[in-house]
């Protein structure tokens, strides 16, 4: 008892400190769970908006039962509007508070930067190449990916281009042994990662939730075809056997059997990378401020 009244005590001393340095502004928009109740808290003038972009499993991750308590009681608060990434965190707010002002904004993609890129990296034996990220948090789904991607080795020469840290990684490869080729890019930038996007024959997304789930996105900016999950958070575009091919989240059997139709059926490949290149154009970065203008001005 003694420890956890110490723990509520740290986190509730944060939020008053925080909520008496708010200043004056006409608007003012909390982009974190943890920051919105000084928000609320704060003797202040101006529009309070809440940008609702966290979910139960990531919370969790970082804050344990005291986070979940914490995030459930940010979705009681009565904003003037809350911005949810996504129509999945917009459900998760209405099931507390059915009469919230909302507006889904999504999550933008810097098309000029995630695009088809020419200079793509081949193998040089012809191999396929699946492109993965590789992020440590459990509900990220790393153990998912690899042993998917040990099956889709087992039938199809395979390269694997990895984006993560290498620490991460080696943690994971401790665990489960690949049985395939692979390279990892550490501390990639946009532009880099458009490239390694564009060099993949497929991205592979095994997230367990998301709020939004920008990599597919992302990807299918790039001109790739994307296998990803069901995460909750992606239902706004990662339409399943249209916009990308959707599996079960921790169903190893159907995300391979999922790569493997993208890497052997050329038509099915092409709709994919042509609908997503149509869907990335509609979830633009700029569509997306466009939004956050609008719900600002709107009274």
């Amino acid at each position: 008892m003694k420890s956890f009244s110490r723990k509520f005590s740290f986190h509730a001393d944060l939020i008053r400190l925080l909520a008496e340095n708010i200043h004056d502004a006409d608007v003012y928009i909390s982009t974190w769970y943890t920051t919105s109740l000084a928000l609320w808290f704060a003797v202040v003038e101006g529009k309070k908006f809440y940008f609702l972009q966290d979910f139960p499993e990531l919370v969790f991750e970082s804050g344990g039962v005291f986070g979940l308590k914490m995030f459930d009681l940010t979705l009681r608060v009565p904003f003037d509007k809350f911005l949810c990434n996504s129509s999945y965190t917009r459900d998760l707010l209405l099931e507390r508070q059915p009469k919230a002002k909302t507006i889904i904004t999504g999550v933008g993609v810097d098309t000029q930067v995630f695009r088809p890129y020419d200079d793509k990296i081949i193998d040089a034996e012809g191999k396929n190449i699946v492109m993965v990220i590789v992020r440590g948090a459990k509900f990220k789904g790393d153990e998912v990916a690899v042993n998917t991607l040990n099956i889709v080795a087992q039938k199809q020469l395979l390269k694997v281009i990895i984006i993560g840290k290498n620490v991460f990684v080696n943690q994971l490869f401790k665990l489960i042994k690949p049985q395939f080729a692979y390279e990892v890019f550490e501390d990639v930038g946009d532009y880099m990662l458009g490239k390694l996007y564009s060099s993949a024959d497929v991205f592979l997304f095994t997230s367990h939730a998301e709020s939004f789930g920008l990599p597919p996105l992302e990807a299918m900016a790039c001109g790739t075809p994307v296998v990803t999950t069901d995460c909750k958070g992606n239902r706004d575009y990662a339409f399943n056997e249209v916009k990308s091919l959707v599996v079960p989240p921790g169903n190893v059997k159907l995300a391979a059997e999922a790569v493997l139709r993208i890497l052997t059926e050329n038509n099915l490949r092409r709709k994919l990378v042509k609908e997503g290149l149509k869907t990335a154009k509609q979830w633009n970065r700029n569509k997306v401020v466009d939004k956050f203008e609008q719900a600002i001005r709107e009274e």
